[in-house]
């Protein structure tokens, strides 16, 4: 449980303080009429409700976060005319198969194989 708790710490601080890039203005992005994410703020509480459950090895919680989770997020498609590239999609696929596995392993109170999909739930969305 240590290790849980250390690496949900680590996860903590890195979204507490921000992470990655040259610290400069993100690149803008084209606009679409498809986006990943239906509902971010939502998306946003559903990630850090998640953190906390696991944080309280609280399975019930870290499912229903997960769930919201899945709710925020499109599930993106091969379809003429999407503004994503292949690479995208697949990454997208990727993404979902592991939240898919999360919510699986919270279900039937796999606490550490959930959480360690979660961790790769939060490297795919970065």
């Amino acid at each position: 449980m240590s290790r849980l708790a250390g690496a949900v710490g680590c996860i903590l601080l890195a979204a507490m303080t921000g992470t990655g890039g040259s610290g400069g203005d993100p690149e803008p992005v084209a606009p679409s009429t498809l986006h990943a994410h239906v509902d971010p703020a939502g998306l946003e509480r559903a990630v850090l409700d998640a953190t906390l459950a696991f944080l309280r090895s609280d399975l019930v919680s870290a499912r229903s976060a997960l769930d919201r989770i899945e709710e925020s997020c499109n599930r993106l498609k091969r379809d003429e005319g999407t503004p994503f590239s292949g690479d995208v999609i697949v990454y997208d696929q990727a993404f979902h198969a592991a939240l898919d596995f999360a919510r699986e392993y919270a279900g039937k109170g796999r606490l550490e194989e959930s959480f360690d999909q979660f961790v790769w739930i939060q490297r795919g969305c970065r």
